[in-house]
């Protein structure tokens, strides 16, 4: 097998924001995680200081809300960091639990939530955190809905 393909198909059974990290950010990309569960995202930033949003199936009638914010300090296991998620002049609050395999700050709303309707239909949101370590990050959303859509069709 050719090298390349299997370091990239290594790299992407890791971490599939590194694999992220060499597609563009000026639109949203849907596919296999690897590990055969939809995801949706995108990203905003220079390749070296690349902010995230991950959008996967969070279990029955939820979903997973995956923000990997650039630089800033490692927060410790299991901390809860309020986020504040601001589209079309609304805001959303969310408690986001930082999951160190993947350094996400992970939240797992109901399809319902405020928040997946946002992101379905704004044109862009900001993500930062109360605390002013993390963000402020804008995140374009054209194309979110057709995206998040395939993913909540994987979900069980």
């Amino acid at each position: 097998m050719n090298r390349s393909i299997l370091a990239v198909t290594a790299l992407t059974l890791v971490s599939p924001g590194a694999a992220h990290a060499q597609q563009s950010c000026d639109r949203w990309h849907s596919g296999d995680d690897g590990t055969s569960q939809t995801m949706a995202s995108i990203c905003t930033g220079p390749a070296d200081k690349r902010s995230e949003l991950w959008v996967q199936c969070g279990g029955k009638d939820k979903l997973s809300i995956r923000y990997l914010p650039a630089g800033g300090e490692e927060p410790a296991v299991g901390s809860r960091i309020a986020v504040t998620w601001e589209a079309s002049g609304e805001k959303v609050s969310l408690t986001m639990l930082y999951e160190p395999g993947d350094s996400a700050l992970a939240a797992y709303p109901s399809l319902s939530e405020r928040i997946v309707a946002l992101l379905k239909t704004a044109d862009s949101v900001q993500a930062a955190s109360a605390d002013g370590k993390y963000g402020p990050d804008r995140f374009t959303l054209a194309g979110s809905a057709k995206a998040i859509a395939a993913v909540e069709r994987s979900c069980p």
